[in-house]
C-alpha cells in the first residue's frame, strides 16, 4: 500500500525554463515524508524523543513538472533495519500516471537529546509495514 500526498504547485517553485526546479522536489518528497509521518505514525513520533531522520538520499529525474501539472507524492517503505528503514517515493502525475521523480532514502530513527540513532520501535515497525509490501 502506498500513501498519497497532493502537491500545490507554488509560482516560486519555476525556474526560468518553466518547470518545477530540480532542488524543489526535494521539498515536494519533504512535504509526502511528513504527511506519511503524521498519516502513518501519528502520536507515535515524539519529535523530542524519537524521529525520523534522513541519513541517505537518491533522485532520478525522468520529466519535468509544470506550474499547470496536477502532481502527489507517493510514499511507500522497502525494507527495515536495525536503526533504520528504506522509503521509496516517486512524483506522479495524477492526471497521466507519467513519474516524474523517483526517490530512494534511508530514515534513521533518532534520538535528538543523545544524538544517536536508536533501535526502531516495534510499534513504528508494525505501522510502517502497512505501508510497504513487507511482512514482519
Amino acid at each position: 500500500m502506498q500513501h498519497y500526498t497532493p502537491i500545490q504547485i507554488r509560482f516560486n517553485d519555476i525556474d526560468a525554463l518553466n518547470h518545477v526546479n530540480n532542488t524543489v522536489y526535494m521539498q515536494f518528497f519533504d512535504i509526502g515524508k511528513l504527511a506519511f509521518f503524521q498519516e502513518c505514525l501519528g502520536d507515535e513520533i515524539n519529535w523530542s524523543e524519537v524521529t525520523p531522520v534522513m541519513v541517505h538520499l537518491e533522485v532520478d529525474f525522468s520529466a519535468p513538472v509544470f506550474i499547470d501539472s496536477k502532481i502527489r507524492v507517493n510514499s511507500h517503505v522497502t525494507g527495515f533495519g536495525n536503526k533504520s528503514f528504506r522509503m521509496d517515493q516517486e512524483i506522479e502525475n495524477i492526471d497521466t500516471g507519467e513519474i516524474h521523480s523517483r526517490s530512494k532514502s534511508i530514515m534513521v530513527a533518532f534520538n535528538p537529546k543523545t544524538n544517536e540513532g536508536v533501535v526502531v520501535p516495534n510499534s513504528w515497525r508494525e505501522k510502517l509495514a502497512r505501508y510497504s509490501e513487507l511482512t514482519l
